[in-house]
């Protein structure tokens, strides 16, 4: 095996760690061994449960991608937090935006959306300006390699419900919201919150995807409890990995454009609801309460 592959099987099992389907992968392994173990203790070998009870042994398979699926989901799609020290290779840090992160978040959303829908940097730069708690960042810090990105980013307007419904209706674009119609968000005059972006580095993995999904809830959950007005917030899925992420969540689909794109929204009371169920991907990152700067491993 010469270099060049060697290199490749580390990367390989680097984004394997780095992912947590390492430890999916092992503990699905041994679900099945320890099933296999079982049966062909009670039936005369592997080969007679094949032949002689094919039920049973499909029965084995869908139970053992069943428990497959539950462990690649808590180590995957929602990942454990923890508490990191300076040791650590690398770790996130997830903070509020500053006029310096623009390039990189327009960067960021040039890789993944079509020129026709990309808000451009000034519009963004504008809102940054009028009110930097609507942008949120997740930084990546490299100890080992002294290296600092911006991995991801969001953008949380505080609106009113007459620009809410203008924005599901077409009649007014994205790029077309000037600063003088969003709100702040401990006004009274904020009634929505209308997620723009949110997005990664496309080679990220997907434990950034939903770290950053899990500060937006916590924000989200925090703006509910700090203003009464706020009745809903809404997105618009354009992307088939943003549409999973709202169906996930238990958003509901309110209208679905000829383009395929889908808007989402969740009401104040849904919201509080899914935030009480412990078992709900909302339940379990609302179970922390929101920080305006902290840092994660990674």
């Amino acid at each position: 095996m010469n270099n060049e592959h060697v290199a490749k099987l580390q990367t390989f099992f680097k984004s394997l760690k780095e992912q947590r389907l390492w430890k999916a992968f092992v503990s699905s392994i041994t679900v099945i061994i320890s099933l296999l173990g079982l049966c062909s203790a009670s039936i005369d070998g592997f080969t007679s449960l094949i032949s002689s009870n094919l039920f049973s042994f499909i029965s084995i398979v869908i139970f053992a991608a069943a428990l497959f699926y539950m462990f690649a989901y808590f180590f995957i799609f929602a990942p454990p937090e923890h508490a990191v020290d300076a040791g650590d290779i690398s770790c996130v840090c997830m903070r509020f935006a500053c006029s310096d992160d623009m390039d990189n978040i327009h960067k960021i959303a040039r890789s993944w959306f079509a020129a026709y829908m990309l808000i451009g940097s000034e519009r963004m730069g504008s809102w940054l300006n009028h009110d930097n708690k609507t942008f949120r960042v997740a930084e990546l810090n490299s100890i080992q390699n002294e290296k600092i990105m911006i991995l991801g980013y969001y953008i949380a307007l505080p609106i009113s419900m007459a620009l809410y419904y203008l924005i599901i209706d077409q009649r007014i674009k994205e790029k077309e919201i000037t600063p003088n119609l969003i709100c702040k968000f401990d006004t009274p005059s904020t009634e929505a919150i209308y997620i723009v972006d949110i997005a990664k580095v496309k080679d990220a993995g997907l434990y950034a995807g939903w770290t950053l999904i899990a500060d937006l809830l916590r924000y989200i959950s925090k703006c509910f409890d700090e203003n009464i007005n706020i009745k809903v917030i809404g997105a618009w899925a354009i992307s088939n990995k943003g549409k999973v992420a709202a169906r996930k969540l238990n958003m509901s689909e309110i209208k679905t454009y000829r383009d395929g794109s889908i808007f989402f929204e969740m009401t104040r009371e849904k919201f509080i609801i899914e935030r009480g169920n412990k078992n709900s991907l909302i339940g379990r990152h609302c179970s922390t309460p929101f920080q305006e700067n902290y840092i994660i491993p990674y």
